[in-house]
């Protein structure tokens, strides 16, 4: 399967917000309520996106959107200025494969070096085993920092889970 990013466009919107609703249904490990909070909010959530959009990515096979994930500049106080901080990555479920991800996440890896950045940095849930495979597949590792979620995302109602960050070089 040929994948791409690309950056996203104002007029991708609609079909951001399909993939994220489908997407955030297959996540077990977070409350229903939340769930349906955010399948809410997904229709308004990337308005902010215009054609000067330098941090949100779409993943696309044949002309197709089927994932989105994010960069930013890191906001931790003890990250380098050589790093990019990721901050997920969403594939509609019909397309949520290992091999995919990976791929995305190469071409991202890519993009990143391209940007004259060395390094990246990611939270990710405790509890989200499958996206900490993934990461670990990709070459990120824990640094053993841990923070709440509520640190990390205020107003979420998740506050009693718990955000691991890791590291990856490029």
């Amino acid at each position: 399967m040929n994948i791409i990013i690309s950056l996203v466009k104002p007029s991708d919107i609609p079909e951001i917000a399909e993939v994220m609703t489908h997407s955030i249904e297959e996540r077990k490990e977070l409350p229903e309520s939340y769930i349906n909070e955010m399948k809410e909010k997904y229709i308004t959530l990337f308005n902010f996106i215009t054609e000067e959009n330098d941090t949100h990515y779409v993943i696309q096979t044949n002309n197709k959107i089927i994932g989105i994930m994010c960069i930013k500049i890191p906001v931790d106080e003890d990250i380098g200025e050589n790093y990019y901080e990721f901050h997920g990555i969403s594939l509609h479920p019909d397309y949520n494969r290992m091999e995919i991800s990976l791929k995305a996440m190469d071409l991202l890896f890519e993009t990143v070096r391209n940007l004259g950045k060395t390094a990246m940095v990611t939270w990710v849930l405790e509890n989200n085993s499958n996206s900490v495979k993934l990461y670990e597949k990709c070459g990120f590792a824990a640094d053993g920092l841990i923070a709440t979620i509520d640190e990390k995302l205020p107003d979420s109602g998740l506050s009693d889970m718990n955000c691991i960050r890791m590291r990856r070089t490029l």
